[in-house]
């Protein structure tokens, strides 16, 4: 545990169009605990009047307007380089903070530094009351992999060393891409289920189409770029069953073809970015995945070379 004044944490938000819900994210914020916070807000070229509603309104918060809609992944990665905690809590803009999150969150990650990320867990809203938590069924405080990247606090000494999310995801399956790469360094994603988002999720951004389009062809290019073999060749089969079924789901019959073809673009660009994580590493994320743990897991050993990001 550290002593003296207790570590700053930058909060956040990356939003487009979502006005409304961004005030009750902001004022969630401002109701926190935790004594040392900072919030930035980056605004993805929203057209709604977002960035003067937050000037206005939220004076206290440093605001940062982009001039294109840069998506989750590279929004999020822009907005850390404007942040100066030793921690950085990614919060989604249609959640919102139980009062003590963000303190909890930290209470966690300080009692051990081998833990890189802590998740909230997502207490999900519809008309007025929660009827779902996510992860489903863990209650306890546990280990594993992926987490949720808007409701999730990092340690900035980790990205110092492996960089956040890739900036050629627009969005979907990042978070897994961060988790093998921070495996590889020997650390570790924990669920702290005592720090609460609320998340009512926003109409508005949403294609339900997209999101499983291209969670199929981000895991493929983590595939290509982490997975150790042979596993690496297992990853772009699997999904392609998927993209089968979501042909059926959505009716579109051009999904599986589609991937088959961008995983071909993708391989053919892969020159000089494949730094697969080791064996272990790959096996401690399959397990976590599968079985998340209160027990800490034994870390792999990385091999003197950590997989970094790559930007397209």
């Amino acid at each position: 545990m550290t002593t003296g004044a207790p570590p700053l944490v930058s909060i956040q938000i990356l939003t487009w169009n979502r006005r409304t819900e961004l005030a009750r994210c902001l004022d969630s914020v401002l109701a926190q605990t935790y004594p040392r916070c900072e919030i930035v807000v980056v605004d993805s070229a929203s057209t709604d009047d977002t960035a003067d509603f937050v000037r206005t309104q939220y004076p206290q918060v440093k605001l940062y307007r982009l001039e294109a809609n840069l998506g989750c992944p590279s929004g999020r990665n822009l907005g850390a380089t404007y942040c100066t905690g030793e921690y950085l809590y990614f919060l989604d803009d249609d959640g919102w903070l139980a009062p003590d999150a963000i303190a909890r969150a930290v209470a966690r990650a300080e009692t051990d530094p081998d833990i890189a990320v802590v998740m909230s867990r997502i207490h999900e809203y519809a008309d007025g009351v929660v009827v779902r938590k996510r992860p489903l069924g863990l209650e306890q405080p546990v280990y594993l992999v992926p987490f949720s990247g808007g409701c999730s606090l990092v340690r900035r000494a980790v990205l110092d060393a492996t960089y956040l999310y890739p900036d050629d995801f627009f969005r979907s399956a990042e978070e897994s891409d961060l988790c093998l790469r921070l495996l590889g360094l020997g650390s570790l994603v924990f669920l702290e289920p005592a720090s609460i988002m609320y998340h009512a999720p926003s109409t508005s951004g949403r294609n339900n189409k997209s999101a499983f389009y291209l969670g199929l062809r981000n895991t493929n290019k983590t595939g290509l770029r982490l997975w150790p073999f042979p596993w690496v060749l297992l990853r772009p089969l699997v999904n392609f069953g998927h993209a089968c079924l979501g042909m059926l789901v959505y009716r579109d019959v051009t999904l599986p073809a589609r991937l088959v073809w961008d995983w071909l673009k993708d391989l053919l660009a892969l020159s000089g970015r494949r730094t697969p994580v080791s064996a272990d590493a790959f096996r401690l994320f399959r397990a976590l995945q599968s079985h998340p743990t209160s027990k800490k897991p034994v870390r792999p050993a990385h091999r003197g070379c950590v997989p970094q990001q790559t930007k397209g």
